[in-house]
C-alpha cells in the first residue's frame, strides 16, 4: 500500500520540516539501537533519516503520521540530531517542552538566621 504524497517538505540549513510516513526502531550490525524515519522529501537523493540518540527514540517513533521539524546533520546519511516540533508541539531533549512556571513569591517577611533548621 502506497501512502498519498504529502506536501510541505522544506530543508533550511540544518532544519528539516517534513511529514513522517514511517518510523521504525532497528539494530545496527554492531548491535546498537537506532531509529529510521521515512519522510516526504529528498535529501541527497534519499527520503530517510537516522537517529542514534536514544533520548529521541520515543518521540521519533511517535512522529509517524505527523508533521515534524527536526535538526539534522547532513553527510553520507541524514542524521537526526534533535526533534524541534511534532504537529505544533514543541520538543526539547526528546520531550514535550513546557514553559517554566514562575516561582511563587515568598511571603512572611525576610528570612533571618534564626529561621535556619541547623
Amino acid at each position: 500500500m502506497t501512502s498519498a504524497r504529502v506536501d510541505g517538505w522544506k530543508l533550511e540549513s540544518d532544519k528539516l520540516s517534513c511529514y513522517v510516513y514511517d518510523a521504525q526502531k532497528k539494530k545496527s550490525k554492531q548491535g546498537a539501537d537506532f531509529v529510521v524515519i521515512k519522510h516526504n522529501g529528498s535529501v541527497n537523493g534519499k527520503d530517510v533519516a537516522f537517529c542514534f540518540h536514544d533520548k529521541l527514540f520515543e518521540c521519533l517513533l511517535a512522529s509517524k503520521g505527523h508533521r515534524s521539524v527536526l535538526f539534522v546533520d547532513l553527510g553520507q546519511y541524514i542524521g537526526i540530531a534533535d526533534v524541534i516540533d511534532i504537529d505544533g508541539i514543541e520538543f526539547r531533549d526528546g520531550r514535550p517542552y513546557e514553559e517554566p512556571k514562575e516561582a511563587e513569591p515568598i511571603t512572611g517577611g525576610p528570612i533571618a538566621d534564626s529561621d535556619a533548621p541547623f
